[in-house]
């Protein structure tokens, strides 16, 4: 929706743009209810939280997740599905991914190893 402002209003009717944020076809909306520091500096709670996101997202069973599976191969997720988990992933473990690293992030281990290193190199573990 395109909206603009008058002069009264203290604009010079430059143009200001609403958007209506939905949730894409075929993904889970993503829930909170991941987060539990003490859990998370683990390896293996960390490996618990990821599968446990990576399952509610994709809307795939836990027991098919395993370190080795590939997002992409695997599950067949598209760049709006690894967007949404790397969303979701950056607000669980309140750390922002490196882009230039995310391609190199396949595997559900891969995103494991990713954020321990993270949390060890700021000292979190």
């Amino acid at each position: 929706m395109l909206s603009r402002l008058s002069p009264s209003q203290g604009g010079c009717s430059i143009p200001r743009v609403t958007v209506d944020v939905v949730q894409p076809a075929g993904l889970a909306a993503p829930t909170n209810y991941y987060k539990t520091k003490e859990m998370a500096l683990t390896h293996e709670g960390i490996q618990a939280q990821v599968i446990d996101i990576i399952s509610d997202i994709m809307q795939v069973e836990r027991t098919g997740l395993t370190p080795e599976t590939d997002i992409r191969r695997d599950l067949h997720a598209d760049s709006m599905a690894v967007l949404t988990l790397t969303i979701e992933l950056d607000s669980v473990f309140d750390m922002q991914f490196d882009e230039s690293r995310l391609p190199q992030l396949t595997t559900i281990g891969d995103i494991v190893g990713y954020i321990y290193e993270t949390f060890q190199a700021q000292g979190a573990t």
